[in-house]
């Protein structure tokens, strides 16, 4: 009797696992679909720059 209950309490925590994630992909898909980006460059002759030597300063994400 011990080990069919516990089988049971992995089985439904496993399926209760799939659903919620399945649930969350599903709000992320959705909240990810409707976003767009833009990116603006001022590449005007009176905003030039020269290109630094080092990658001091500079962000990587």
């Amino acid at each position: 009797m011990g080990c069919n209950s516990y089988l049971h309490y992995r089985w439904v925590s496993v399926l209760c696992l799939i659903v919620v994630c399945g649930f969350m992909g599903m709000e992320i898909s959705a909240t990810v679909q409707n976003q767009t980006a833009s990116l603006l460059v001022d590449a005007r002759e009176q905003y030039k720059r020269p290109i630094p030597k080092t990658l001091f300063g500079i962000f990587f994400e």
